[in-house]
């Protein structure tokens, strides 16, 4: 009976350095698909986060325009400074201007880490500090104007405010939307630089227009 060579019985074994690259290539594969996975979820949580302002800040609008209660509506912003008893990232709906009362509270939005919140309201850069840290803004009965709270015993002049901006930024990616409510009502979303980001500043100058 005819039999093969031995070298064509030979099977070659798997070398260390075979090992190694298919270890290694194994690791890269893993990493790519888990990193695409993390930007994946970062983004849902940003524009679910996003969504969320947004449809807190319309229906303060909307109860406001309807006159339901006979007064307005307005929003409270907690940013990660936010101290007990207050509770850190949430955006919470309250009818009239004072927030104290929390009777007058009626929805509580809570923004999910790693997503983190922060405000402020710009004025006319015709005056000395222009820009300052504010966390209340409301809507006028008549317009639905948007204008921000100075305290709970007035209400600074509409006209007086160009717009109120909410800061969503992610703690991981760094990406900053700002939701823009305008003195008209009107709201706008953009994407923003690390520099806008007012978590750390107090009133005065900041830089961009934000």
């Amino acid at each position: 009976m005819f039999q093969q060579p031995a070298k064509f019985l030979y099977r070659r074994g798997i070398t260390l350095l075979e090992i190694v690259i298919s270890i290694g290539i194994l690791m890269l594969i893993v990493y790519s698909v888990t990193h695409a996975y993390q930007q994946f979820l970062e983004g849902s949580r940003m524009n679910e986060a996003v969504e969320n302002t947004i449809s807190i800040i319309q229906k303060a609008r909307e109860l406001t325009l309807s006159s339901q209660g006979n007064t307005y509506y307005s929003i409270h912003i907690n940013d990660m400074t936010a101290t007990s008893p207050e509770t850190p990232n949430q955006l919470i709906l309250f009818k009239g201007n004072d927030y104290s009362d929390v009777n007058n509270r009626i929805e509580t939005l809570s923004i999910k880490v790693p997503v983190v919140v922060s405000s402020r309201a710009i004025y006319p850069k015709t005056q000395v500090n222009w820009a300052w840290t504010r966390n209340e803004f409301s809507f006028d009965r008549i317009t639905g104007g948007a204008s921000v709270l100075n305290g709970t015993a007035a209400i600074d002049p509409l006209d007086t405010i160009v717009r109120s901006s909410i800061f969503l930024r992610s703690q991981r990616s760094g990406q900053i939307r700002a939701v823009r409510i305008y003195r008209s009502g009107v709201i706008e979303v953009r994407t923003v630089p690390d520099a806008w980001w007012p978590m750390d500043e107090g009133s005065g100058t900041v830089a961009g227009d934000v």
